[in-house]
């Protein structure tokens, strides 16, 4: 026994089929709107993070130059000293030597 569905289920079943179908798609847009908007957002971001990335980087190599300058400025400057130091140094000794010496002479 065949229960036959009259024309008029038949055409309710397709439209319902129909719309649901219409439905979906809809909802599968939204889906697809949406994931869409989040990937927009993300690359927006990744953006803006790879250009504070640069920004750093660029800060860092101009730090970086700065710090060789002025270290390099210090050694100058303290290798001058010590030389000042010796110098004067020498200078202390040679005079006290010579002072020695003639000390030395005196009472020789």
């Amino acid at each position: 026994m065949k229960t036959v569905a009259s024309k008029s289920d038949l055409i309710r079943v397709e439209k319902q089929l129909v719309q649901k179908n219409i439905d979906l798609g809809r909802e599968l847009r939204g889906s697809i709107k949406e994931l869409s908007d989040t990937v927009k957002s993300i690359g927006h971001s990744v953006k803006i993070q790879g250009e504070q990335i640069n920004t750093l980087s660029q800060s860092i190599v101009t730090q970086g130059v700065e710090l060789r300058t002025e270290i390099k400025e210090q050694g100058n400057e303290f290798r001058a000293s010590i030389e000042k130091q010796g110098n004067e140094f020498r200078s202390a000794m040679e005079k006290q030597s010579n002072e020695l010496r003639g000390e030395i002479k005196d009472q020789g």
